[in-house]
């Protein structure tokens, strides 16, 4: 009952929460797929067979004055396609973190916000005030230089200023 309130709370999708532990200061969420089944990320073939798992810990969001870690139980499965290179893979969790990720989407995204609004140096100093978890103001910049960049759209009007020095003749 209370840990499918936490999993609400949570709003991961795909995530079931097993166990909860609480400190004044901190918050650890231990959580594991719902999936069954996973794809094999070389060949996309579909795999049941579970080989092991292990646990992944992440930083996510804080919760009021806790900062939170995410404990996931991921699971190793068998690829089922024989002449794949990957024989065993591990199961994906993109909707929650990126592969080799040490923050979830959503603390990522929050730190890319005040990265870009902040910088450097002014950001880290709001990301240790508000407990993120960010080690120096490098780690700003890196997910400036990650995010994807976006193309403005095409301007339906353009203006143009005119401005020449020519023999003489100075016109603006």
């Amino acid at each position: 009952m209370v840990l499918d309130t936490v999993s609400e709370l949570l709003d991961l999708p795909n995530l079931r929460v097993i166990a909860v532990g609480l400190t004044p200061d901190h918050l650890t969420i231990t959580a594991s797929s719902e999936v069954m089944s996973a794809a094999c990320p070389l060949c996309h073939t579909l795999s049941h067979r579970v080989h092991s798992h292990y646990e992944r810990t992440v930083l996510d969001l804080n919760w009021g004055t806790r900062t939170v870690t995410l404990v996931l139980v991921v699971r190793r499965f068998f690829c089922e396609m024989k002449t794949c290179l990957r024989q065993i893979f591990t199961e994906r969790l993109p909707e929650a973190v990126a592969s080799y990720a040490r923050r979830t989407n959503r603390l990522r995204d929050e730190l890319e916000a005040l990265a870009f609004e902040l910088g450097g140096e002014a950001g880290t100093r709001v990301a240790h005030r508000l407990r993120y978890g960010l080690s120096s103001a490098d780690s700003l910049l890196r997910l400036i230089r990650r995010a994807p960049v976006t193309v403005p759209p095409t301007p339906r009007c353009l203006g143009v200023d005119d401005w020449a020095l020519k023999k003489g003749h100075t016109y603006a």
